[in-house]
């Protein structure tokens, strides 16, 4: 998690106080098999769901300027 943070961070998007420390522990913390298995076995929501609800969830807590989007979250696949 602690990469993931840092790729982020090379973004310059991060709000400053919060280290890759920080970010790498809620990162596991909300996307953790426990909490997918929560939301999308119990609860009945999509995996594309679970999706959309990570990158909101981490764009209001991880970006400093709220209307910042970083490619909706999403890596491209192979060519």
């Amino acid at each position: 998690m602690l990469l993931f943070a840092a790729d982020l961070r090379l973004t310059g998007a991060l709000r400053p106080e919060l280290s890759d420390e920080v970010i790498g522990d809620i990162v596991w913390a909300t996307a953790g098999a426990e909490h997918y298995t929560q939301l999308v076995d119990s609860r009945g929501w999509s995996a594309e769901r679970f999706g959309d609800y990570l990158y909101e969830m981490w764009s209001r807590l991880f970006l400093a300027s709220p209307g910042t989007h970083l490619n909706q979250g999403r890596v491209p696949g192979p060519p």
